[in-house]
Parts: structure tokens; sequence; C-alpha cells
């Protein structure tokens, strides 16, 4: 079969878990699936363009206008079409179409009304529907009135960075810190971790300093940088807007444990990251998280902040809890892989 990957979005500057996670669900599927012939489809050139391995692909830029899908695909040949995100050509249809879909946080903070319309119709428009997780399938059947059988879950695999790699040298000055990974939007609720983080210092007077590792812009991450100033905590929480990739792994190694209670997550990719180096994991009740992190980490209502707090106690207090949940943490993580996210597309597209 000749199948299409629309990889899109792709070569932003700084890309998050959505950008990660379309370009590794491509990679893997090529380099699984050597049966089919994949033609990989750009909206317009990057600096550099993706490599996969193997010889059973190629690239086609469709070019960066308006209805770039409807023209781009207009008179290409495909058995089936994979749209990496929610989005489909308006006016052509290909003859089988699978539409991948991984939240719909901006239905809960930002409520874009023809984004929206256009993920109803897309969805709808789909002949297979994959989501990341069993939330987001429920998510896509209550939102967007989408039939169960239509929507099939397939989730994603994660980056293991500590795999055979040494120890790192200290960072921080070799302080002793919580840590936080992950774009500053109100969704992740970084601004719930700095005031959960100041309980915690307020109760216990621990030496601990708080790591956050992302970037943010606007009027939250501003609120998040006068909480720190009004409750004196400049030195005490590290804004870091520059490491990522490669350069997570000596935090993942050194730190006391990841914050991640994020509201809404369809999958969660530093909940495994943390698992793989041995790193306890606090995170959410909430979305695809439990499902994730299983009984391998400690999950808290992300709407308060005292549970935060309570649990990063718990770290630093219970005697054999952190190493329980390193074990855990251990076990947990062999459920995901990319080899097995590729293995379910394959099955997928089989069924068509």
């Amino acid at each position: 079969m000749r199948i299409g990957i629309v990889l899109h979005p792709y070569g932003e500057g700084k890309p998050a878990g959505l950008g990660r996670a379309i370009y590794e669900i491509t990679r893997s599927l090529i380099e699984r699936d050597r049966d089919n012939r994949y033609v990989v489809y750009l909206r317009k050139k990057p600096k550099m363009l993706p490599v996969f391995s193997g010889s059973n692909w190629e690239i086609k830029i469709l070019g960066n206008r308006f209805l770039w899908l409807d023209l781009g695909l207009w008179g290409e040949k495909l058995d089936v079409c994979i749209f990496n995100t929610p989005v489909m050509p308006l006016f052509i249809k290909p003859k089988k179409s699978i539409v991948i879909t991984y939240d719909y946080a901006y239905h809960y903070f930002e409520h874009p009304f023809w984004l929206e319309q256009y993920h109803k119709f897309s969805l709808r428009r789909a002949d297979r529907i994959v989501a990341i997780s069993e939330y987001t399938k429920q998510e896509t059947i209550k939102l967007f009135d989408i039939r169960e059988e239509k929507v099939n879950v397939v989730y994603l695999g994660f980056k293991n960075f500590c795999e055979g790699a040494p120890t790192a040298k200290p960072v921080l000055g070799g302080k002793k810190f919580f840590l936080f990974v992950g774009v500053i939007k109100e969704r992740k609720n970084p601004l719930g971790i700095v005031k959960a983080f100041y309980l915690l210092k307020e109760k216990t007077h621990c030496e601990h300093v708080l790591a956050l590792l992302g970037w943010g812009k606007g009027p939250y991450w501003e609120e998040i940088k006068i909480y720190i100033k009004e409750h004196s905590l400049e030195t005490s929480v590290i804004i870091d807007e520059e490491t990522r990739d490669d350069g997570l792994l000596p935090y993942y190694q050194q730190a006391e444990a990841l914050l991640y209670p994020s509201f809404i997550e369809g999958f969660g990719f530093p909940v495994l990251e943390a698992f793989s180096c041995g790193l306890p994991v606090i995170t959410s009740t909430t979305s695809s998280l439990p499902e994730v992190g299983g009984d391998a980490a400690l999950l808290v209502n992300p709407h308060k902040t005292e549970e935060i707090a309570a649990a990063m106690e718990r770290i630093l207090t219970e005697k054999g809890l952190r190493d329980s949940l390193i074990k855990k943490g251990y076990e947990q993580m062999k459920k995901f892989s990319w080899e097995n996210t590729a293995r379910g597309y394959i099955d997928i597209i089989d069924s068509m």
C-alpha cells in the first residue's frame, strides 16, 4: 500500500510534546513497517528535513498556502492517509483516512470556536481515529459525539534518557531539588507547583530548591513570576527556559522527585522519562496521568496545592517510599514503547 503521513507541525523552534509525538509516531511506523510505501508530507521546508531509516519513504513539501492540504494532496494516489492532528482537507477526501488526536485542553482553557469546529469536522470525516490514551478516547466521544467503535487507543512510547547513560556532573551547584519539566502553561499547573513548594518550605524548612525547566510567555507566566517575588522565592525557584532534550538527563538523575500535577494531559512524556531514570513522580488523579503513572506514582488532586505539598513531604520523610516508587516506576515504563506504538498503527492499517 501507499500510505501518506501528514507530518505537521514539524521543525518548530521549541517543539513541545506534540511535536515530539508526531515525529516519533512517524519514525517508528516507517521503520517498523517495511511492507508498505510511505509518503511524508510537510507543510513547508524546514531548516533540516527529517530522515528515517530504510528506503520505503519519501518526502513531499505541500506548500505553506491557503487550503494547503486540499491543494497539496490533490491527485495523490494514497491507499491510506494519516493525519497527525485532527485537521483534514476541507474539500477532498482520501480513499481511507486515520486521524490522530492528543487532547482538547483548549476546550477547557482557551475556547477557540473555529478550531473546535474544524476538529469536529475532521474527526467525524475520518474513517478511523487514534487516541493516545483512554482519557482522550472518552473525551473525543463526549465532546464531538463520535461513535466509540470508531476510536482506537494506541499509547505513545517515550525516550529512555538514562538507559546506558553515565552519571552526570551535579547540576544547580549540587543543591537538592524538586523538578518540573514542560511548557509553562496553565493546563500544566506550574503555579500550583510553586504554591505547593512554598507550603512545603514553610512547614519543613527543607533545604531543597524547585527547578522549573520550561519556557513560557503571557499573563500566566507573569503571574508565576509575581508570586515568586511576593513570597521571596527568588533564590529557591530556579527557572531555566533553555534546557531540553538530552540536557534533561542530569536533572532526571539527580532530582528528589518529578512534579507533574497537570490539569489536563493527553499522555505525559515526563512521567515515563522520570521512571526510566529511577526518579519518583508526583502527578495528577486527572486526565490520562493515572493511565501512564499507574500505581508507580503518587497521585494528587491538581487543584489542591496542599495535596501536592503533602506528597512532596512524603517523598522526603516516609521511609521506604522513594525506593518503592522507583522500583514500581521501572516496571510501569515497560508497558510503553515506540515499537508497541508502531505495531498498534500497523494493526489498524491492516484492518482497513
